[in-house]
């Protein structure tokens, strides 16, 4: 008896774990964090987003160029949004390129304390469920 009740608690706290994370980064307000000069890779549920933000603590200006390489057959999105210091957000998509292909943006002078962040979605209700690896790099 104590062995079925140890195994049924244990299927209810991971199934509210992979439930609570699977959902986790679909509004900027819970954005993963991301280091500069890396690369992180994840899945899409269908009609999801998820978010990525690095916040420049670098005490200098900072360059950079984000890639996104969706799976085979499956066209992601990526859309940077840059939180200035004086409050303002720029918005750029990246290049859409198609499906399994590479989708980018560059930018300059992210001044200390500024905060990047980034936004992987479908480009349309089919577009989910494959791969990406998604890279943050300076020059």
């Amino acid at each position: 008896m104590n062995k079925k009740l140890i195994t049924t608690l244990l299927s209810i706290i991971l199934l509210f774990s992979i439930s609570s994370s699977a959902f986790a980064n679909t509004s900027r307000q819970t954005a993963d964090p991301i280091s500069m000069n890396s690369s992180v890779s994840g899945a899409l549920p269908q009609n999801t987003s998820h978010w990525y933000k690095w916040t420049n603590n670098t005490g200098s200006s900072v360059s950079f160029t984000a890639l996104l390489q969706s799976p085979a057959g499956i066209n992601y999105n990526l859309v940077m949004i840059h939180q200035t210091r004086f409050g303002t957000e720029i918005t750029i998509p990246a290049s859409d390129m198609g499906p399994g292909q590479v989708d980018g943006v560059q930018g300059s002078h992210v001044a200390p304390g500024e905060t990047l962040f980034f936004q992987i979605s479908g480009n349309s209700s089919r577009d989910y469920g494959g791969y990406y690896v998604f890279y943050l790099q300076s020059p």
